[in-house]
Protein backbone atom coordinates (compact mmCIF):
# COMPACT_ATOMS: atom_id res chain seq x y z
CA UNK A 1 0.00 0.00 0.00
CA UNK A 2 1.15 3.84 -1.22
CA UNK A 3 2.11 5.65 1.84
CA UNK A 4 -0.34 7.73 3.53
CA UNK A 5 0.36 11.42 3.35
CA UNK A 6 -0.14 14.04 6.71
CA UNK A 7 -3.66 15.36 4.96
CA UNK A 8 -4.72 12.14 3.75
CA UNK A 9 -4.60 10.65 7.16
CA UNK A 10 -6.90 13.97 8.23
CA UNK A 11 -9.57 13.65 5.09
CA UNK A 12 -9.97 9.48 5.98
CA UNK A 13 -10.05 10.00 9.78
CA UNK A 14 -13.50 10.51 12.13
CA UNK A 15 -14.33 10.97 15.27
CA UNK A 16 -16.79 8.16 16.67
CA UNK A 17 -19.14 9.92 19.96
CA UNK A 18 -20.90 7.99 22.28
CA UNK A 19 -18.48 5.22 23.08
CA UNK A 20 -18.79 2.91 26.30
CA UNK A 21 -16.43 4.94 28.69
CA UNK A 22 -14.48 1.63 29.27
CA UNK A 23 -14.38 0.43 26.17
CA UNK A 24 -10.84 0.81 24.78
CA UNK A 25 -8.59 0.21 21.35
CA UNK A 26 -9.34 -3.62 21.65
CA UNK A 27 -12.60 -3.92 21.82
CA UNK A 28 -13.17 -0.92 19.45
CA UNK A 29 -11.34 -3.19 16.72
CA UNK A 30 -13.32 -6.00 17.44
CA UNK A 31 -16.35 -4.80 17.17
CA UNK A 32 -15.37 -2.86 13.86
CA UNK A 33 -13.85 -6.72 12.80
CA UNK A 34 -17.60 -8.12 13.83
CA UNK A 35 -19.05 -5.78 11.66
CA UNK A 36 -16.83 -6.16 8.77
CA UNK A 37 -15.73 -2.45 8.93
CA UNK A 38 -12.08 -1.98 7.42
CA UNK A 39 -9.43 0.52 8.97
CA UNK A 40 -6.36 1.71 9.14
CA UNK A 41 -6.09 2.35 12.84
CA UNK A 42 -8.08 3.32 15.49
CA UNK A 43 -7.33 5.36 18.87
CA UNK A 44 -9.86 4.91 22.32
CA UNK A 45 -8.81 6.16 25.56
CA UNK A 46 -10.22 4.30 28.54
CA UNK A 47 -12.75 6.63 30.29
CA UNK A 48 -13.25 8.93 27.32
CA UNK A 49 -16.49 8.35 25.12
CA UNK A 50 -15.34 8.88 22.01
CA UNK A 51 -12.41 7.13 19.49
CA UNK A 52 -10.97 8.07 16.38
CA UNK A 53 -10.95 5.57 12.93
CA UNK A 54 -8.87 5.94 10.37
CA UNK A 55 -10.35 4.34 6.87
CA UNK A 56 -7.36 2.74 4.57
CA UNK A 57 -8.83 5.03 1.86
CA UNK A 58 -12.20 7.93 1.13
CA UNK A 59 -13.81 5.20 -0.58
CA UNK A 60 -14.37 3.01 2.53
CA UNK A 61 -14.83 6.44 4.40
CA UNK A 62 -18.07 7.38 2.33
CA UNK A 63 -19.42 3.70 2.32
CA UNK A 64 -19.01 2.99 6.04
CA UNK A 65 -19.65 6.34 7.68
CA UNK A 66 -23.67 6.42 7.31
CA UNK A 67 -23.45 2.78 8.33
CA UNK A 68 -21.80 3.76 11.45
CA UNK A 69 -24.24 6.33 12.00
CA UNK A 70 -27.22 4.05 12.55
CA UNK A 71 -25.03 1.39 14.88
CA UNK A 72 -25.40 1.61 18.60
CA UNK A 73 -23.25 0.26 21.68
CA UNK A 74 -25.12 -0.90 24.61
CA UNK A 75 -27.89 1.07 23.52
CA UNK A 76 -26.17 3.84 23.10
CA UNK A 77 -26.66 5.16 19.05
CA UNK A 78 -23.23 5.97 17.45
CA UNK A 79 -22.64 9.79 15.99
CA UNK A 80 -19.69 9.57 13.67
CA UNK A 81 -18.47 13.36 12.49
CA UNK A 82 -15.21 14.18 9.82
CA UNK A 83 -12.56 14.36 12.50
CA UNK A 84 -11.64 18.12 11.79
CA UNK A 85 -14.22 19.91 10.13
CA UNK A 86 -16.93 19.32 12.34
CA UNK A 87 -16.05 19.98 15.77
CA UNK A 88 -18.01 20.01 19.43
CA UNK A 89 -16.49 21.64 21.94
CA UNK A 90 -16.96 22.84 26.10
CA UNK A 91 -17.02 26.74 26.96
CA UNK A 92 -18.08 28.82 30.17
CA UNK A 93 -18.16 28.62 33.19
CA UNK A 94 -20.34 26.85 35.60
CA UNK A 95 -20.06 28.77 38.60
CA UNK A 96 -21.08 26.01 41.66
CA UNK A 97 -18.23 23.55 39.84
CA UNK A 98 -16.07 25.95 38.72
CA UNK A 99 -15.72 24.04 35.50
CA UNK A 100 -16.53 24.12 31.68
CA UNK A 101 -20.21 22.44 30.50
CA UNK A 102 -21.84 24.19 28.48
CA UNK A 103 -21.36 22.92 25.07
CA UNK A 104 -21.93 24.59 21.62
CA UNK A 105 -22.12 23.78 18.31
CA UNK A 106 -22.94 24.96 14.68
CA UNK A 107 -26.44 24.26 14.25
CA UNK A 108 -25.60 22.81 10.66
CA UNK A 109 -22.34 21.95 11.23
CA UNK A 110 -20.39 24.70 9.38
CA UNK A 111 -16.60 25.24 10.81
CA UNK A 112 -17.27 28.85 11.29
CA UNK A 113 -20.52 28.25 13.70
CA UNK A 114 -18.56 26.05 15.84
CA UNK A 115 -15.65 28.73 15.94
CA UNK A 116 -15.46 30.93 19.07
CA UNK A 117 -15.96 34.64 18.04
CA UNK A 118 -12.51 35.32 19.88
CA UNK A 119 -9.71 33.12 20.83
CA UNK A 120 -9.89 34.45 24.54
CA UNK A 121 -13.20 32.83 24.97
CA UNK A 122 -10.73 29.47 24.91
CA UNK A 123 -8.20 30.86 27.00
CA UNK A 124 -9.79 33.80 29.06
CA UNK A 125 -13.28 32.50 29.32
CA UNK A 126 -13.86 35.66 31.54
CA UNK A 127 -12.05 38.11 29.63
CA UNK A 128 -15.67 39.72 28.90
CA UNK A 129 -16.52 40.33 32.12
CA UNK A 130 -16.14 43.55 34.26
CA UNK A 131 -13.45 43.64 36.23
CA UNK A 132 -15.01 43.88 39.30
CA UNK A 133 -17.67 41.14 38.23
CA UNK A 134 -14.28 39.08 37.32
CA UNK A 135 -13.07 39.30 41.23
CA UNK A 136 -16.83 38.65 42.57
CA UNK A 137 -16.64 35.61 40.33
CA UNK A 138 -13.31 34.43 41.69
CA UNK A 139 -14.87 35.46 45.33
CA UNK A 140 -17.61 33.10 45.43
CA UNK A 141 -15.46 30.70 43.64
CA UNK A 142 -12.94 30.11 46.21
CA UNK A 143 -15.71 30.61 49.10
CA UNK A 144 -16.97 27.41 47.46
CA UNK A 145 -14.03 25.58 47.75
CA UNK A 146 -13.37 26.83 51.11
CA UNK A 147 -16.58 24.35 51.73
CA UNK A 148 -15.92 22.04 49.93
CA UNK A 149 -12.72 21.58 52.36
CA UNK A 150 -14.94 20.87 55.04
CA UNK A 151 -17.28 18.53 53.04
CA UNK A 152 -14.28 16.33 52.19
CA UNK A 153 -13.00 16.34 56.00
CA UNK A 154 -16.14 14.83 56.68
CA UNK A 155 -15.89 12.30 54.49
CA UNK A 156 -12.01 11.38 54.93
CA UNK A 157 -12.69 11.68 58.67
CA UNK A 158 -15.82 9.45 58.83
CA UNK A 159 -14.88 6.95 62.04
CA UNK A 160 -13.64 10.03 64.20
CA UNK A 161 -14.65 13.86 63.27
CA UNK A 162 -12.84 16.92 64.49
CA UNK A 163 -14.83 18.85 66.74
CA UNK A 164 -13.97 22.35 65.03
CA UNK A 165 -15.60 21.14 62.25
CA UNK A 166 -18.84 20.39 64.13
CA UNK A 167 -18.47 24.10 64.85
CA UNK A 168 -18.25 25.54 61.86
CA UNK A 169 -22.25 24.42 60.76
CA UNK A 170 -21.83 25.23 57.18
CA UNK A 171 -19.06 28.18 57.16
CA UNK A 172 -15.81 28.08 55.31
CA UNK A 173 -13.54 25.93 56.85
CA UNK A 174 -11.09 29.41 57.70
CA UNK A 175 -11.22 32.62 57.64
CA UNK A 176 -11.11 33.92 54.14
CA UNK A 177 -9.38 37.18 53.75
CA UNK A 178 -10.81 37.39 49.80
CA UNK A 179 -8.74 37.89 46.48
CA UNK A 180 -6.21 40.51 46.14
CA UNK A 181 -6.43 42.31 42.89
CA UNK A 182 -3.86 42.16 40.18
CA UNK A 183 -1.95 45.23 39.64
CA UNK A 184 -2.33 45.37 35.52
CA UNK A 185 -4.92 43.14 33.65
CA UNK A 186 -3.27 42.29 30.20
CA UNK A 187 -0.64 40.88 28.49
CA UNK A 188 0.44 39.18 31.83
CA UNK A 189 1.49 36.21 30.72
CA UNK A 190 5.21 35.81 31.11
CA UNK A 191 4.96 32.35 30.26
CA UNK A 192 2.70 30.92 27.03
CA UNK A 193 3.00 27.40 25.06
CA UNK A 194 1.56 27.44 21.60
CA UNK A 195 0.86 23.95 20.01
CA UNK A 196 2.00 23.62 16.10
CA UNK A 197 -1.08 22.21 14.58
CA UNK A 198 -3.70 22.85 11.41
CA UNK A 199 -6.61 25.22 11.93
CA UNK A 200 -9.98 24.13 10.72
CA UNK A 201 -9.74 24.57 7.14
CA UNK A 202 -6.12 21.99 7.36
CA UNK A 203 -3.38 24.61 7.43
CA UNK A 204 -0.80 24.67 9.20
CA UNK A 205 -0.90 26.57 11.96
CA UNK A 206 1.20 27.80 15.12
CA UNK A 207 -1.43 28.74 17.82
CA UNK A 208 -3.72 27.50 20.59
CA UNK A 209 -6.01 24.85 20.64
CA UNK A 210 -9.46 25.24 20.49
CA UNK A 211 -10.47 22.83 22.62
CA UNK A 212 -9.40 19.23 24.34
CA UNK A 213 -8.01 16.24 22.53
CA UNK A 214 -10.30 14.27 24.91
CA UNK A 215 -13.47 15.74 22.96
CA UNK A 216 -12.13 15.24 19.82
CA UNK A 217 -10.91 18.50 18.92
CA UNK A 218 -7.61 18.95 17.10
CA UNK A 219 -7.98 22.28 15.60
CA UNK A 220 -5.52 25.17 16.41
CA UNK A 221 -6.23 28.78 15.77
CA UNK A 222 -3.81 32.09 15.63
CA UNK A 223 -4.07 33.51 18.97
CA UNK A 224 -2.30 36.58 18.37
CA UNK A 225 -5.06 38.34 19.42
CA UNK A 226 -5.28 37.08 22.83
CA UNK A 227 -5.35 39.87 26.02
CA UNK A 228 -3.47 37.68 28.05
CA UNK A 229 -0.28 36.73 25.57
CA UNK A 230 2.56 39.02 25.74
CA UNK A 231 3.27 41.10 22.82
CA UNK A 232 6.87 39.35 22.68
CA UNK A 233 5.75 35.78 22.76
CA UNK A 234 2.75 36.90 20.33
CA UNK A 235 5.72 38.26 17.92
CA UNK A 236 7.91 34.76 18.18
CA UNK A 237 4.29 32.75 17.47
CA UNK A 238 4.25 35.02 14.18
CA UNK A 239 8.10 34.21 12.94
CA UNK A 240 7.43 31.02 14.04
CA UNK A 241 4.17 30.30 11.99
CA UNK A 242 6.73 31.92 8.64
CA UNK A 243 9.00 28.87 8.93
CA UNK A 244 6.54 26.33 9.57
CA UNK A 245 4.76 27.27 6.59
CA UNK A 246 7.87 27.31 4.46
CA UNK A 247 9.23 23.76 6.20
CA UNK A 248 5.89 22.25 5.17
CA UNK A 249 6.18 23.28 1.37
CA UNK A 250 9.48 21.81 1.53
CA UNK A 251 10.60 19.13 -0.64
CA UNK A 252 11.07 16.84 2.59
CA UNK A 253 7.94 18.70 4.21
CA UNK A 254 8.60 19.23 7.81
CA UNK A 255 5.23 18.61 8.79
CA UNK A 256 2.73 19.27 12.18
CA UNK A 257 2.99 16.53 14.55
CA UNK A 258 -0.28 14.04 14.58
CA UNK A 259 -0.64 12.49 18.17
CA UNK A 260 -2.81 9.82 16.58
CA UNK A 261 -0.57 8.85 13.38
CA UNK A 262 2.78 10.04 15.58
CA UNK A 263 3.96 11.83 12.18
CA UNK A 264 5.39 15.04 11.72
CA UNK A 265 7.99 17.33 12.55
CA UNK A 266 6.80 20.45 14.65
CA UNK A 267 5.43 19.60 17.81
CA UNK A 268 5.14 22.62 20.23
CA UNK A 269 6.64 26.18 21.10
CA UNK A 270 6.90 27.35 24.50
CA UNK A 271 8.24 31.14 25.23
CA UNK A 272 9.26 32.92 28.49
CA UNK A 273 9.18 36.58 28.12
CA UNK A 274 9.86 37.79 31.40
CA UNK A 275 9.17 41.68 32.82
CA UNK A 276 13.02 41.96 32.76
CA UNK A 277 12.84 42.42 28.47
CA UNK A 278 14.76 38.25 28.19
CA UNK A 279 12.52 36.03 26.10
CA UNK A 280 13.55 32.49 25.92
CA UNK A 281 12.18 30.06 22.86
CA UNK A 282 12.04 27.06 23.61
CA UNK A 283 10.94 24.30 20.20
CA UNK A 284 9.93 20.82 20.95
CA UNK A 285 10.46 18.51 17.53
CA UNK A 286 9.75 15.30 16.63
CA UNK A 287 13.08 13.93 16.62
CA UNK A 288 12.24 10.28 15.13
CA UNK A 289 12.37 11.68 12.03
CA UNK A 290 15.98 12.46 12.26
CA UNK A 291 17.18 9.17 13.19
CA UNK A 292 18.42 8.17 10.29
CA UNK A 293 19.84 10.60 8.46
CA UNK A 294 21.58 10.47 4.81
CA UNK A 295 20.75 13.03 3.25
CA UNK A 296 21.09 16.86 3.02
CA UNK A 297 17.76 19.10 3.30
CA UNK A 298 17.11 21.37 0.08
CA UNK A 299 15.78 24.28 1.65
CA UNK A 300 13.87 25.10 -2.26
CA UNK A 301 9.86 25.55 -1.36
CA UNK A 302 8.19 23.02 -3.75
CA UNK A 303 5.73 24.67 -6.07
CA UNK A 304 2.62 25.91 -4.95
CA UNK A 305 0.89 23.65 -7.71
CA UNK A 306 2.58 20.11 -5.96
CA UNK A 307 -0.06 17.74 -4.57
CA UNK A 308 -0.09 16.73 -0.88
CA UNK A 309 2.85 16.85 1.12
CA UNK A 310 3.79 12.91 1.37
CA UNK A 311 4.80 10.94 4.61
CA UNK A 312 7.76 12.76 6.08
CA UNK A 313 11.02 11.40 5.03
CA UNK A 314 14.13 11.50 7.46
CA UNK A 315 16.72 14.70 6.40
CA UNK A 316 19.68 15.64 8.29
CA UNK A 317 19.76 16.75 11.73
CA UNK A 318 21.92 19.40 11.34
CA UNK A 319 20.67 20.81 8.11
CA UNK A 320 17.45 21.18 10.14
CA UNK A 321 19.18 23.16 12.79
CA UNK A 322 20.53 24.98 10.77
CA UNK A 323 17.89 26.51 8.99
CA UNK A 324 15.91 26.93 12.38
CA UNK A 325 18.58 28.40 13.94
CA UNK A 326 19.43 30.67 10.77
CA UNK A 327 15.76 31.59 10.49
CA UNK A 328 15.94 33.03 13.89
CA UNK A 329 19.29 35.18 13.17
CA UNK A 330 17.67 37.16 10.19
CA UNK A 331 14.52 37.77 12.31
CA UNK A 332 16.78 38.66 14.99
CA UNK A 333 18.39 41.18 12.76
CA UNK A 334 15.11 42.50 11.81
CA UNK A 335 14.02 43.02 15.65
CA UNK A 336 13.13 40.16 17.05
CA UNK A 337 13.83 39.84 20.66
CA UNK A 338 15.31 35.56 21.42
CA UNK A 339 17.74 36.01 23.83
CA UNK A 340 17.78 32.49 24.18
CA UNK A 341 17.03 29.51 21.48
CA UNK A 342 16.74 25.93 22.80
CA UNK A 343 15.76 22.47 21.17
CA UNK A 344 14.06 19.73 22.45
CA UNK A 345 13.64 16.00 20.66
CA UNK A 346 10.86 14.20 21.71
CA UNK A 347 9.04 11.02 20.53
CA UNK A 348 6.55 10.13 23.20
CA UNK A 349 2.82 10.87 22.53
CA UNK A 350 1.96 13.36 25.31
CA UNK A 351 3.56 17.01 24.80
CA UNK A 352 4.84 16.73 28.27
CA UNK A 353 8.85 15.13 28.21
CA UNK A 354 10.28 13.50 31.45
CA UNK A 355 11.74 16.44 33.21
CA UNK A 356 15.12 15.01 32.26
CA UNK A 357 15.24 15.26 28.87
CA UNK A 358 18.14 17.94 27.99
CA UNK A 359 17.26 20.94 25.67
CA UNK A 360 20.03 22.28 23.09
CA UNK A 361 21.08 25.80 23.19
CA UNK A 362 21.38 27.08 19.16
CA UNK A 363 21.43 30.58 20.60
CA UNK A 364 21.84 32.77 23.42
CA UNK A 365 22.21 31.66 26.87
CA UNK A 366 20.70 28.26 28.75
CA UNK A 367 19.10 30.88 30.93
CA UNK A 368 17.39 34.13 31.30
CA UNK A 369 16.84 36.42 34.22
CA UNK A 370 13.88 37.97 36.42
CA UNK A 371 13.79 40.16 38.98
CA UNK A 372 11.43 39.86 41.86
CA UNK A 373 11.69 41.35 45.07
CA UNK A 374 14.70 42.76 44.51
CA UNK A 375 16.41 39.32 43.97
CA UNK A 376 17.73 38.14 40.54
CA UNK A 377 17.11 35.16 39.39
CA UNK A 378 17.84 32.78 36.39
CA UNK A 379 15.12 30.46 34.63
CA UNK A 380 15.88 27.45 32.79
CA UNK A 381 13.25 25.45 30.23
CA UNK A 382 11.96 22.74 33.08
CA UNK A 383 11.91 25.61 35.97
CA UNK A 384 8.94 26.55 37.42
CA UNK A 385 8.33 30.11 37.71
CA UNK A 386 4.94 32.08 38.22
CA UNK A 387 3.31 33.10 35.12
CA UNK A 388 2.50 36.55 36.57
CA UNK A 389 5.91 38.80 37.70
CA UNK A 390 3.60 41.49 39.04
CA UNK A 391 1.51 39.81 40.89
CA UNK A 392 3.99 37.01 42.17
CA UNK A 393 5.22 39.40 44.13
CA UNK A 394 2.28 40.28 46.26
CA UNK A 395 1.79 36.57 46.65
CA UNK A 396 4.95 35.78 47.62
CA UNK A 397 4.96 38.89 50.13
CA UNK A 398 1.84 37.11 51.93
CA UNK A 399 3.77 33.99 51.74
CA UNK A 400 6.28 35.97 53.54
CA UNK A 401 4.31 37.35 56.11
CA UNK A 402 1.98 34.18 56.80
CA UNK A 403 5.34 31.72 57.43
CA UNK A 404 6.99 34.14 59.67
CA UNK A 405 4.71 36.91 61.31
CA UNK A 406 7.50 39.17 62.45
CA UNK A 407 8.19 39.90 58.74
CA UNK A 408 4.81 41.69 58.33
CA UNK A 409 6.82 44.90 59.22
CA UNK A 410 9.72 44.42 57.30
CA UNK A 411 10.05 46.43 53.47
CA UNK A 412 10.07 44.59 50.47
CA UNK A 413 11.32 45.80 47.45
CA UNK A 414 9.52 45.62 44.30
CA UNK A 415 10.20 45.11 40.94
CA UNK A 416 9.65 47.65 38.45
CA UNK A 417 7.31 45.56 35.90
CA UNK A 418 5.84 46.36 33.05
CA UNK A 419 4.06 43.24 32.22
CA UNK A 420 0.47 43.15 33.14
CA UNK A 421 -2.01 40.64 34.59
CA UNK A 422 -5.20 39.82 35.00
CA UNK A 423 -5.53 36.39 37.15
CA UNK A 424 -5.38 37.01 40.87
CA UNK A 425 -3.40 35.49 43.74
CA UNK A 426 -4.80 32.95 46.53
CA UNK A 427 -2.22 30.83 48.88
CA UNK A 428 -4.69 29.11 52.47
CA UNK A 429 -2.02 28.10 55.50
CA UNK A 430 -3.16 25.15 58.01
CA UNK A 431 -1.65 23.51 60.80
CA UNK A 432 -0.13 20.29 60.97
CA UNK A 433 -0.31 19.87 64.94
CA UNK A 434 -3.44 21.07 65.59
CA UNK A 435 -6.87 20.54 63.64
CA UNK A 436 -8.13 23.69 63.75
CA UNK A 437 -6.24 25.54 60.32
CA UNK A 438 -4.70 28.87 60.64
CA UNK A 439 -6.96 31.98 59.77
CA UNK A 440 -6.24 33.08 56.14
CA UNK A 441 -5.62 36.81 55.37
CA UNK A 442 -5.24 39.50 52.13
CA UNK A 443 -1.22 40.12 51.28
CA UNK A 444 -1.19 42.95 54.02
CA UNK A 445 -2.21 40.63 56.97
CA UNK A 446 -0.09 37.81 58.69
CA UNK A 447 -2.64 34.84 59.78
CA UNK A 448 -4.19 35.34 63.29
CA UNK A 449 -1.10 36.38 65.94
CA UNK A 450 -0.87 39.45 68.26
CA UNK A 451 1.65 41.19 68.02
CA UNK A 452 2.33 40.28 71.56
CA UNK A 453 1.99 36.90 71.04
CA UNK A 454 4.06 35.90 68.13
CA UNK A 455 5.87 32.66 67.45
CA UNK A 456 9.48 32.79 67.94
CA UNK A 457 11.51 32.74 64.99
CA UNK A 458 11.68 29.27 63.64
CA UNK A 459 15.36 27.43 62.96
CA UNK A 460 14.37 25.89 59.50
CA UNK A 461 12.19 27.12 56.86
CA UNK A 462 11.01 24.05 54.20
CA UNK A 463 10.51 25.52 50.26
CA UNK A 464 8.87 22.11 49.18
CA UNK A 465 8.25 21.91 45.39
CA UNK A 466 10.90 25.20 45.23
CA UNK A 467 11.55 25.33 41.32
CA UNK A 468 14.07 28.22 41.22
CA UNK A 469 14.05 28.56 45.02
CA UNK A 470 12.14 31.95 44.35
CA UNK A 471 9.78 31.48 47.66
CA UNK A 472 12.77 30.31 49.97
CA UNK A 473 15.37 33.21 48.75
CA UNK A 474 12.49 36.05 49.32
CA UNK A 475 12.54 34.67 53.03
CA UNK A 476 15.70 34.31 53.94
CA UNK A 477 16.42 38.65 52.19
CA UNK A 478 13.28 39.20 53.65
CA UNK A 479 14.59 37.74 57.71
CA UNK A 480 18.07 39.45 56.76
CA UNK A 481 16.37 43.24 56.47
CA UNK A 482 14.37 42.09 59.68
CA UNK A 483 18.00 42.39 61.30
CA UNK A 484 19.56 39.08 61.16
CA UNK A 485 22.88 38.59 60.58
CA UNK A 486 23.75 36.19 58.27
CA UNK A 487 26.78 34.77 60.44
CA UNK A 488 24.09 34.67 63.49
CA UNK A 489 23.94 30.71 65.32
CA UNK A 490 20.10 31.49 65.30
CA UNK A 491 20.15 32.31 62.15
CA UNK A 492 17.05 30.37 60.51
CA UNK A 493 18.15 28.33 57.73
CA UNK A 494 16.02 27.83 54.32
CA UNK A 495 15.97 24.01 52.92
CA UNK A 496 14.99 24.15 49.40
CA UNK A 497 13.47 20.55 48.10
CA UNK A 498 12.89 20.09 43.99
CA UNK A 499 12.59 17.06 42.17
CA UNK A 500 13.85 19.03 38.51
CA UNK A 501 17.72 18.92 38.52
CA UNK A 502 18.02 21.76 36.37
CA UNK A 503 16.05 23.79 38.79
CA UNK A 504 18.24 23.43 41.60
CA UNK A 505 21.11 24.37 39.53
CA UNK A 506 19.11 27.47 38.78
CA UNK A 507 18.63 27.89 42.66
CA UNK A 508 22.04 27.67 43.37
CA UNK A 509 23.24 29.95 41.40
CA UNK A 510 20.43 32.42 42.04
CA UNK A 511 21.34 32.58 46.18
CA UNK A 512 24.94 33.40 45.25
CA UNK A 513 24.27 35.38 43.08
CA UNK A 514 22.11 37.18 45.79
CA UNK A 515 24.03 36.69 48.46
CA UNK A 516 22.13 34.57 50.33
CA UNK A 517 24.69 31.96 52.40
CA UNK A 518 21.78 30.76 54.88
CA UNK A 519 19.90 28.43 52.01
CA UNK A 520 20.81 24.58 50.74
CA UNK A 521 18.85 23.26 48.17
CA UNK A 522 18.09 19.25 47.52
CA UNK A 523 17.33 17.64 44.47
CA UNK A 524 14.88 14.58 44.25
CA UNK A 525 11.29 14.02 45.01
CA UNK A 526 10.15 15.74 47.83
CA UNK A 527 8.84 12.35 49.27
CA UNK A 528 12.21 11.42 49.52
CA UNK A 529 14.09 13.69 50.29
CA UNK A 530 12.02 15.51 52.92
CA UNK A 531 11.90 12.73 56.02
CA UNK A 532 15.91 13.12 55.62
CA UNK A 533 16.06 16.53 56.04
CA UNK A 534 13.67 16.40 59.16
CA UNK A 535 15.43 13.44 60.67
CA UNK A 536 19.01 15.52 60.73
CA UNK A 537 16.70 18.51 62.88
CA UNK A 538 18.07 19.09 66.91
CA UNK A 539 15.32 17.69 69.41
CA UNK A 540 13.22 21.01 69.58
CA UNK A 541 13.63 22.10 66.58
CA UNK A 542 10.63 24.38 65.39
CA UNK A 543 10.30 24.19 61.43
CA UNK A 544 7.93 25.87 59.25
CA UNK A 545 6.70 24.44 55.95
CA UNK A 546 6.09 26.11 52.74
CA UNK A 547 4.69 23.87 49.99
CA UNK A 548 3.59 24.83 46.24
CA UNK A 549 3.51 21.79 44.56
CA UNK A 550 2.47 21.20 41.01
CA UNK A 551 -1.36 21.02 39.93
CA UNK A 552 -1.35 17.31 40.60
CA UNK A 553 -0.77 18.27 44.22
CA UNK A 554 1.34 17.39 47.24
CA UNK A 555 2.35 13.47 46.85
CA UNK A 556 0.39 11.36 49.85
CA UNK A 557 3.97 10.11 51.01
CA UNK A 558 4.70 14.14 51.55
CA UNK A 559 1.54 14.66 53.11
CA UNK A 560 2.09 11.49 55.70
CA UNK A 561 6.08 12.94 56.29
CA UNK A 562 4.18 16.39 57.22
CA UNK A 563 1.78 15.14 59.65
CA UNK A 564 4.11 13.12 61.54
CA UNK A 565 6.80 15.69 61.89
CA UNK A 566 6.98 16.92 65.23
CA UNK A 567 9.13 19.78 64.30
CA UNK A 568 6.68 21.28 61.85
CA UNK A 569 4.07 23.25 63.73
CA UNK A 570 2.95 25.24 60.90
CA UNK A 571 2.18 24.77 56.80
CA UNK A 572 1.68 27.18 54.45
CA UNK A 573 0.16 25.84 51.28
CA UNK A 574 0.43 27.89 48.38
CA UNK A 575 -2.35 26.35 45.65
CA UNK A 576 -2.47 26.24 41.18
CA UNK A 577 -5.16 24.05 41.23
CA UNK A 578 -8.46 24.51 43.84
CA UNK A 579 -9.04 20.87 42.97
CA UNK A 580 -6.18 19.39 44.59
CA UNK A 581 -6.30 21.96 47.53
CA UNK A 582 -9.30 20.42 48.43
CA UNK A 583 -7.54 16.64 48.75
CA UNK A 584 -4.79 17.95 50.36
CA UNK A 585 -6.16 20.00 52.36
CA UNK A 586 -8.44 17.72 53.66
CA UNK A 587 -5.76 15.50 54.45
CA UNK A 588 -3.46 17.71 56.18
CA UNK A 589 -6.34 18.22 58.75
CA UNK A 590 -8.22 15.30 58.90
CA UNK A 591 -8.35 13.34 61.99
CA UNK A 592 -5.47 10.53 62.83
CA UNK A 593 -6.31 6.89 61.47
CA UNK A 594 -3.47 3.76 61.30
CA UNK A 595 -2.69 5.00 57.35
CA UNK A 596 -1.94 9.20 58.45
CA UNK A 597 -0.86 9.93 61.91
Amino acid sequence: MAAQGQDDVFKQSVVIFNLPKYCDKKQLEKTLKEWGVPFARTKKVVKEEFGILTFTNMDDKLKWVPFLNQQSIEESPLRVEDRVLKMERKRGYDDSRGGRDKKYKGEDGDVADAMPENIDDVLAPLWKMPYEDQLQHKISTLEGILKQIVKRLRTESSYDIPKWIFELKGRLCCEYGGVVPSPSRDHYRNKVSFDIGYDVKGAPCVGSRLGRTSEGITATADPSSSVIFPREAVAVRNSLQKLVEITCALEVPLTPYDKTTRLGFWRGCTVRAQASGEVMVMLQVNSQLLATATSSLNLEVAPSTSSANPLPQPVNKEDVRRMISDHFTKERAAGLRVDSLQIQEWTGVANAAPVDLPWEVLHGSPTISETLLGLSFQISPNAFFQTNTSLTELLYKTVCEWAIPQLASSPFPSTSVTKSASSESSASSSSSTSSVPSSSSSSSASPAFSASALPPLPSVILDVCCGTGTIGQCIARALEQYGRSDSSPSQPRVVGLELAEDAVLNARDNAARNGLNNIVYIAGKAEDTLPNVLLTLPAGSRCVAVVDPPRAGLHPSVIKVLRASKHIDLIVYVSCNQNSLVVDAAHLCRSASKSMR
